[in-house]
């Protein structure tokens, strides 16, 4: 008698991903921020060893942060579980994936996970300004590195990214040609609520961005998010190992025309593609989904 499985589905319970990201949240982090607000909107089992105060939307004091907690900062409702000693865990190998997303910053436990998980199983992610590299981590972890200016074949690039609800729906009409803000001219710094400072990059043909410490910046994103185009200084001379998602093509392309306050006939057309560039590839989320496959 043979048996016929049509018909009928087998109900596996899915395998949901553990994973522990340690950081000590002391203070604001943009790549270690963006990072665990990407990894908080996955499908994801995940803990922490600190609470990330700041990152919640019950956090009472968002404007002292840095940057005026603008963008990345009190979004999040819940954040998954805190586990404050992990031990245990890490050495019965209960997570599937361990993240060190501030290396230079918080190394904790780091004796016992290289001594119980493989390569592959810990990302370490290093989101210094400087061009410093944690020699023991880079051959024992998955190290990524943001200002990768030697451009470091055996470290993975990663960058800055944005949470998608930052990004427009819908554009609002230009009526000037820069936005406010200069980067370091604190006299252009006048915006202290976050939906102005968005609103006056929405109205502008083009916002002004340039490396400051490193070359990643928050600001890119922001200008992009809200419909401008950036007029990036220098773009041209970033190091290959640096932003390589980020769509330094086609806005060198636009800053023949930024750069001289020029509007060409085809700007919205630019304006629309940079937009769905950067939902499809420049947000927390996309970026750490990118990472663990």
């Amino acid at each position: 008698m043979e048996l016929s499985l049509q018909g009928f589905e087998l109900d596996y319970p899915a395998m949901t991903t553990k994973v522990l990201f340690i950081n000590k949240f002391l203070k604001p982090d943009y790549l270690n921020d963006c990072l665990f607000h990407g990894f908080s909107k996955l499908d994801l089992e995940l803990e922490v060893t600190n609470k990330p105060s700041y990152m919640l939307k019950s956090f009472p004091r968002l404007r002292s942060l840095y940057g005026k907690g603008f963008t990345v900062y009190g979004l999040l409702n819940s954040f998954g579980k805190v586990e404050p000693n992990p031990q245990e865990k890490i050495k019965d190998k209960y997570y599937d994936i361990i993240i060190y997303g501030s290396l230079h910053r918080d190394r904790s436990y780091s004796d016992i996970v290289l001594n119980y998980y493989s390569r592959d199983k810990i990302l370490s992610f290093d989101g210094e300004d400087h061009l410093k590299i944690y020699e023991p981590f880079v051959n024992s972890t998955v190290y990524f590195k943001r200002e990768n200016a030697n451009n470091r074949q055996d470290v993975k690039p990663i960058s800055f990214s944005i949470p998608e609800e930052k990004i427009i729906t819908k554009s609002i009409n230009k009526n000037k040609l820069f936005a406010k803000v200069i980067p370091g001219d604190l006299s252009t710094y006048i915006f202290d609520e976050e939906k102005d400072y968005y609103q006056d990059y929405g109205c502008s043909f083009y916002g002004h961005t340039w490396k400051k410490g490193g070359w990643d910046c928050m600001r890119h994103y922001e200008i992009l998010a809200a419909g401008c185009i950036p007029c990036f200084r220098d773009l041209d001379k970033c190091p290959k190992g640096i932003m390589k998602n980020f769509p330094k093509d086609l806005i060198l392309k636009m800053n023949k025309y930024s750069q001289k306050g020029e509007i060409p006939s085809n700007y919205y057309d630019v304006q629309e593609e940079l937009i769905t560039y950067t939902k499809n590839n420049l947000t927390t989320k996309q970026t750490c989904k990118k990472i663990l496959q």
